[in-house]
């Protein structure tokens, strides 16, 4: 579904926030609002993209991007801004994000690789990879704020600032786009992960499926009614990966 509003054009899979949810997956290369140079205006136009799987790059010279509930390969933002969120994400996964002349603004999020952009401001997300201002350097962005968020413990902080931010180490099904279950936190997965959000429950992609809270509900359920002594673990079955889509 395609709705044009204003400045704002919006793809919507229409199962987007229905229970009979249907993946969508668009597989070619995404080009919006190019320019000769290659960078264009921030406010020339909006794209919003709401339950959907880019398997491919999205790439914008100029414009904002916003993302509701996706995963995506890869976003790339040229459009130049300090003020307001080139790049703006809520419960989304990526392989990779880069906005390296632009602000980012991420809220249950889950990067697998490389986070590239000049000003970053997380809440609740999980950063595999290093989160960089540019391409040659590893230097971190000189402005930003991290809160309740998991990052890597080799990462600079620059002139970014830190709030309950870790390093705990994170398990996952896979750490592979594209792979089924990818970015969905194992059952090991530490506490700081699963119950580090601001609202002690999981950060991330997955925050607002609340797989490890119903993961602790079972076993707290299935205490109640076990022997003094025993406990009740959770132990998935990877065959349950195998399932065709």
């Amino acid at each position: 579904e395609i709705i044009n509003d204003g400045n704002t054009t919006t793809y919507r899979n229409k199962t987007y926030q229905t229970d009979n949810f249907v993946a969508v997956r668009i597989r070619l290369t995404i080009n919006l609002g190019q320019q000769p140079d290659g960078v264009g205006p921030a406010d020339f136009h909006t794209w919003r993209f709401e339950g959907l799987i880019l398997e491919n790059t999205l790439q914008a010279d100029s414009g904002r991007v916003e993302l509701v509930q996706c995963a995506a390969r890869k976003i790339e933002v040229h459009s130049i801004d300090y003020e307001s969120p080139v790049i703006t994400a809520h419960g989304c996964l990526f392989k990779s994000l880069q906005a390296a002349r632009g602000l980012t603004q991420l809220e249950y999020c889950t990067v697998l690789e490389a986070c590239l952009s000049e000003i970053v401001n997380a809440s609740d997300c999980i950063f595999l990879g290093l989160i960089r201002k540019d391409h040659p350097t590893e230097q971190a962005p000189l402005k930003g704020c991290l809160r309740y968020s998991r990052v890597a413990r080799q990462q600079l902080k620059g002139g970014m600032r830190y709030t309950e931010v870790n390093h705990a180490r994170v398990v996952m099904f896979s750490h592979t786009f594209g792979k089924r279950s990818c970015g969905v936190l194992h059952p090991s997965c530490p506490q700081k992960i699963t119950q580090g959000a601001e609202d002690k429950t999981e950060m991330g992609a997955y925050h607002n499926q609340y797989y490890s809270l119903l993961a602790d509900a079972v076993v707290d359920k299935l205490n109640d009614y076990l022997p003094v002594g025993t406990d009740a673990v959770v132990i998935p079955d990877q065959r349950l990966l195998e399932i065709a889509d």
